[in-house]
Order: C-alpha cells, then sequence, then structure tokens
C-alpha cells in the first residue's frame, strides 16, 4: 500500500503513521528482523520518505540508525531502500544533522567501496546532501568519501557515477 499515496494517506488518516505504529514496526524488522523481511520493510520506508509530510515520523521512529544499521551489515536487498530512505533525509535542512550523528556518511562510504552496485547511487546522494553543507565536509572527506566516489566513477554502475562525480565537485 506505501507504494501509492491515495493508500499511504489513508493509513495516515487512519492514525498509524502519526502514532509511528507502522514505522516502528518497520524499523523493528531493519534492526532485529529476518534478512528476508528487511528490504521489505525499508521499501515501506523508502515510500514514506519520498513525501515530506511523513519525513519527520520516519526520523522520529528510529529510521536513520536503522537503515545505517543495514548498510553496516544488512542484506543486499535492502541496501538500495535503506540508503534511498538516507537520501530522502538528508536533502532536507531539517535531518542532514540527524543523518550525519547516526553514522551515514561513514556507512555510506562503505557501501561505494563494497556494497552492492544497486545500493551506490542512493549511498551517493546521501554523500551530495551533506557534503552542500559546510559543516559536514570535514565528515564526508574524512570517511574517505572522496576515493570511495573516484573509485565508482572508474569501475561503479552507471547510475551511480553522475552522483559520485557530484559529490567530487
Amino acid at each position: 500500500c506505501s507504494e501509492h499515496e491515495r493508500h499511504l494517506d489513508a493509513v495516515v488518516a487512519a492514525g498509524a503513521l502519526e502514532a509511528c505504529v507502522v514505522l516502528e514496526a518497520c524499523v523493528g524488522v531493519l534492526q532485529t528482523g529476518p534478512d528476508g523481511a528487511k528490504a521489505n520493510a525499508a521499501r515501506v520506508l523508502i515510500h514514506c520518505s519520498e513525501h515530506e509530510r511523513h519525513l519527520d515520523a520516519v526520523v522520529a521512529a528510529g529510521a536513520l540508525e536503522a537503515c545505517v544499521g543495514v548498510l553496516q551489515t544488512g542484506p543486499d536487498d535492502a541496501k538500495a531502500n535503506s540508503a534511498g530512505v538516507l537520501a530522502h533525509c538528508s536533502e532536507h535542512e531539517r535531518h542532514v544533522d540527524a543523518v550525519v550523528a547516526a553514522g551515514a556518511v561513514e556507512a555510506c562510504v562503505g557501501v561505494l567501496q563494497t556494497g552492492p552496485d544497486g545500493a551506490k547511487a542512493n549511498a551517493a546522494r546521501v554523500l551530495i546532501h551533506c557534503s552542500e553543507h559546510e559543516r559536514h565536509l570535514d565528515a564526508v572527506v574524512a570517511a574517505g568519501a572522496l576515493e570511495a566516489c573516484v573509485g565508482v566513477l572508474q569501475t561503479g554502475p552507471d547510475g551511480a557515477k553522475a552522483n559520485a562525480a557530484r559529490v567530487l565537485a
């Protein structure tokens, strides 16, 4: 249901998102659930985070830390959506600090270095958004993002190359 905005709004109208019931359940799956369910939980979170009106609830439910955990040690099929959640959150001024504090910069660099190709474009998007803020530029550089982005430009998937180049710009 979360893929369709009208269904997502119905969930919100029912009070589920406002109470963070659905989001907290998805975060719980990302943290301690079976690997086979993590991709679907991350998918719900990415669809919710695509809508600015639900973004605060996604962050409040603990999704940032849970998504960083997936990027670090989770199954490959959940990493693209987890990086996507972080990318959506990091593009908003009010959440970029929380994304950095959750460890997303280091986790995204790790994805660029050794993660699945399908997650690299979103991981690079997180680094773009964080590096746009001078207060986070040192963290991006210190995490090894520049070297990782050069590596993506050399051997990474086409979809991630443009984002990696933007980090370096």
